[in-house]
């Protein structure tokens, strides 16, 4: 286990091991690829080694690249093959390229130049026929596996040793990756692989798409075959492509959103395309956040920044960014309202006041109304007209601001000539999305969620009603029958939920920008949507690849325990009452203990520290005999 005090090998760990319920990852099996793919996985490998963490590499003895002059344990097993033999077939299959590329499955299949996959496929027999090493990767406990999915033995290994796996590849041939991930591909918009489509198909292109796909159900599993059943073979039970694949925790996959074809992704499919790239010269200090904002229209200097902001809680998350936009350089205008509740002065940016015709009296008076309405009793039928009817105390008001601010003609004027770069709201209202229409500035939105999941409307992200529960019903996504045909029913009523919330600003939106609008047209347009969840704690859902989770952004800082706490913990920990954890002084893993209960009572009653923790100690015992 790497140390606890080697805090610098805590955050590429969680990223690593998102899924797997640990923060740090002492031991790492690796088991690669061969080639090409090796160069790509061998960066992040000695990373992981600097970094402190204990890695150990499986690989055959026979191989092109996989070397063992890396600085940690190396494991080889003998394979079924000489480096001739790997040199004979490789020139074979690459020389095939030249003569004709491969367009499909059944071609792949029928080549004669397949037969350097059978050699890569024969890895995992070979190593398990090791029976000391087997006996050995079983011994040492890992936290995690990192693999190279293209021979399958990693998949198969994680598995067999039930491990976590993070899964480090450029892409996977037939449509394993979309099915193991749970990620639609629509055939008449993502091309497959190897056609050298683009997304933008033809209708004879989208049936050869449609054919190719048919192929790949047909006989990708022939060309799995001896792969899937030496898994069968070493797993002692039947097992499909589908099972290896859809264990995978994370999928780091090594492209970029930008340059592949749309598609959308689930949340645990990370793109990381470039890390290999030649490193270039770091940018200046008042580029950095705007790159981060600006990657998807072309420029770089993201100097001047127009904030359009949500009054309420919502300002509170929004403020923490745009003060660290503020410390890095930027140059920020934050449009308010003359009469708000907390939209306030500040060093770190400047306010740009339009007026309102109503007074702070009124609205304080709708707040107020506002957040006691929440309370009230509801029922499921009664729930979305009570919600409604709720959200319209404020979404008036939210109206005439928004009418305000596009009918003043000097406030939109000065927002004309001071030339943003970029502008960043609150959408949930669409007063922002309005105005960075009329302005022509790329938008980015951050935000917690519509009423109605419409975030994944408009940006066209899969949210089947069978397995995602619609707003206010209260369902998990493991939902009966009856659940299910209520959630389809909530589910028809959103578009109407929208007329009714947003209709009113299509009609300001078309005076303002002099044409009819659609107002989800408007929102479509939005470069990057900020989401302040996390995946995990939401329901499983793929989402666009410009969907970016943030969550926990604007969480407390946690404080270090007290001596007193820290007492309890150890107290805890020795009696067996909560796991031992060596991040002592962050783990917020006292809460757990069943003894937390009685630490206010003891911080008040007792005096010194070891009267308190011999108290503590005297109720823990009894508990564990």
């Amino acid at each position: 286990m790497a140390p606890a005090e080697w805090t610098g090998s805590l955050p590429l760990c969680m990223f690593l091991l998102l899924t797997c319920g640990f923060t740090q990852a002492g031991k790492l099996l690796v088991v690669p690829m061969d080639g090409s793919h090796w160069f790509t996985m061998r960066s992040v490998v000695e990373k992981l080694i600097l970094r402190g963490h204990e890695v150990v590499v499986v690989m055959p003895e026979v191989s092109w690249q996989l070397e063992s002059s890396l600085n940690c344990t190396v494991k080889t097993y003998s394979a079924s093959y000489t480096l001739e033999d790997l040199d004979r077939e490789f020139m074979v299959f690459a020389n095939a390229q030249w003569k004709g590329q491969i367009r499909g499955a059944f071609s792949l299949l029928t080549s004669s130049s397949s037969s350097i996959f059978d050699l890569f496929f024969s890895h995992c027999k070979s190593l398990f026929k090791d029976k000391k090493l087997v006996e050995y990767l079983k011994e040492t406990s890992f936290d995690a596996v990192f693999l190279d999915p293209f021979d399958a033995c990693g998949l198969i290994v994680a598995k067999y040793f039930s491990l976590p796996s993070v899964v480090f590849t450029r892409g996977i041939f037939c449509h394993y990756l979309e099915e193991g991930a749970q990620c639609p591909a629509p055939l008449s918009y993502v091309p497959r692989g190897i056609l050298g489509f683009s997304d933008a198909m033809t209708f004879k292109e989208r049936v050869r798409n449609h054919i190719a796909h048919l192929e790949e159900h047909l006989f990708c599993h022939y060309f799995f075959k001896d792969v899937l059943e030496t898994a069968s073979e070493i797993l002692q039970t039947p097992v499909t492509a589908y099972d290896l694949y859809s264990h995978t925790s994370v999928w780091l996959l090594r492209t970029d959103f930008v340059l592949d074809d749309p598609r959308p992704v689930m949340p645990n499919m990370v793109f990381i395309g470039g890390i290999n790239c030649k490193q270039g010269k770091p940018l200046p200090k008042r580029v950095s956040a705007g790159v981060f904002f600006l990657a998807l229209w072309g420029m770089v200097v993201g100097d001047k920044l127009l904030v359009v902001p949500q009054d309420g809680s919502h300002w509170l998350s929004m403020r923490d960014i745009v003060e660290v936009l503020s410390d890095r350089g930027h140059d920020i205008v934050v449009v308010v309202p003359e009469v708000n509740l907390l939209l306030k002065e500040s060093k770190y940016y400047t306010r740009k006041i339009y007026p309102v015709p109503y007074d702070q009296e009124e609205m304080e008076n709708r707040y107020q109304s506002f957040g006691n309405s929440h309370f009230a009793e509801r029922s499921f039928l009664t729930s979305p007209q009570t919600e409604y009817r709720n959200n319209m105390i404020v979404v008036g008001m939210y109206f005439i601001n928004c009418q305000s601010l596009l009918q003043d003609q000097d406030t939109l004027n000065f927002l004309k000539e001071s030339k943003f770069d970029a502008l960043f709201t609150d959408p949930a209202l669409p007063c922002g999305v309005i105005l960075a229409e009329y302005l022509g500035l790329p938008s980015v939105y951050l935000f917690r969620g519509f009423p109605c999941s419409l975030e994944h409307a408009f940006s066209r992200s899969p949210s089947p009603v069978s397995y995602i529960p619609r707003c206010y019903t209260r369902f998990s996504d493991h939902m009966t029958f009856p659940q299910r045909v209520a959630n389809f029913l909530v589910n028809l009523l959103e578009p109407y939920l929208f007329y009714c919330l947003f209709s009113k600003y299509e009609d300001i939106a078309s005076a303002v920008l002099k044409r009819d609008v659609h107002l989800v047209t408007l929102y479509q347009k939005v470069s990057i949507w900020l989401l302040r969840y996390d995946f995990v704690l939401e329901y499983p859902r793929p989402v666009m690849p410009n969907m970016v989770f943030i969550g926990g952004t604007n969480c407390k800082k946690k404080k270090d325990l007290s001596q007193l706490q820290e007492i309890i913990l150890i107290i805890c920990e020795s009696t067996g009452l909560i796991g031992a954890t060596p991040l002592l002084p962050e783990a917020g893993n006292a809460s757990r203990c069943p003894l937390q209960p009685q630490l206010d009572k003891q911080e008040r009653l007792l005096s010194p520290q070891w009267k308190e923790a011999s108290q503590l100690y005297k109720l823990a015992a009894p508990t564990t005999t």
